[in-house]
């Protein structure tokens, strides 16, 4: 772990994430609310992941209110919707009572940190593996399509994708780049690294499902960090899933905090009382 105090790796990689949530999920025609007690961004993506809430601070009175209007946007949206659980957010129990209100725990990612300072092991090369950053919309279009068949998502969240990296800029100064895998001259594999002010986060590490368990992932990894490099950041963080983990952790990357995910979908219970009549 990078010598900075263990909250302090956590709290940049909740920013991070916010970050790069917010800044996706802010599509044409979604509505946001950003105040002292929520943040959130809804309407706006096809995925319950950027139909979100990314930041609560809130008092005992105000969570069953605050967690009802978000449920009541996703309705009104017609959208499935997720709430994004950091060790930042308040109350403490705020992960049973969005449970009590009809969403369900789907799973943690896992917060994790690498000191760029120190020496990363380089992964073994891949014959026919090439990677390139994004620089041109071409390229951006089958880094989009690569990324959709790796998470296997609809092909029409790749188009939304593709869309909303175009408008937030993928190359020179831009603080997103983008980077694609091809193996034999097909793709791959994407990458994504957001450079903030004192750090770098990765995302949208995907390998498409012939191509893994053969070291796309570490590769891609491996040139997200030398851009972090590049841009003169001594720390990098991701949000790794119980998959991807040990990828990272052979890496160098140490774990520091955990993200809970709930989601909520059209049709839901609204209540656990409901749940209990199902």
């Amino acid at each position: 772990m990078p010598d900075l105090p263990v909250d302090h790796v956590a709290d940049t990689i909740a920013s991070l994430h916010r970050t790069f949530v917010v800044a996706l999920a802010r599509s044409p025609g979604a509505e946001e609310r950003n105040d002292a007690r929520v943040q959130w961004v809804i309407g706006g993506s096809p995925a319950a992941f950027f139909n979100c809430v990314v930041r609560a601070d809130l008092a005992a009175r105000d969570v069953d209110e605050t967690i009802s209007s978000s449920r009541d946007r996703f309705v009104a949206r017609g959208v499935p919707g997720t709430w994004h659980v950091d060790a930042t957010m308040r109350p403490v129990d705020l992960g049973q009572r969005l449970v009590d209100h009809g969403f369900t725990h789907v799973g943690d990612d896992l917060g994790m940190a690498l000191d760029l300072a120190r020496a990363v092991p380089t992964p073994p090369a891949l014959p026919g593996l090439t990677i390139e950053p994004v620089g041109d919309l071409t390229g951006l279009a089958e880094w989009a399509a690569a990324l959709a068949a790796g998470f296997e998502f609809p092909a029409a969240w790749g188009a939304w994708f593709f869309e909303r990296c175009r408008a937030l800029g993928f190359a020179g100064p831009a603080p997103w780049r983008h980077w694609l895998g091809r193996l034999d001259g097909r793709p791959v594999g994407t990458a994504t690294v957001l450079v903030g002010r004192a750090a770098s986060s990765l995302h949208n590490i995907s390998t498409a499902p012939s191509a893994r368990r053969r070291g796309v992932g570490a590769a891609l990894t491996s040139a997200a960090l030398a851009e972090a490099r590049a841009r003169g950041h001594r720390l990098a963080v991701l949000q790794a899933s119980e998959l991807g983990a040990p990828v990272y952790r052979r890496l160098g990357f140490q774990s520091a905090s955990t993200t809970a995910l709930f989601r909520w979908s059209p049709g839901e219970p609204t209540t656990r009382a409901a749940h209990s009549r199902l």
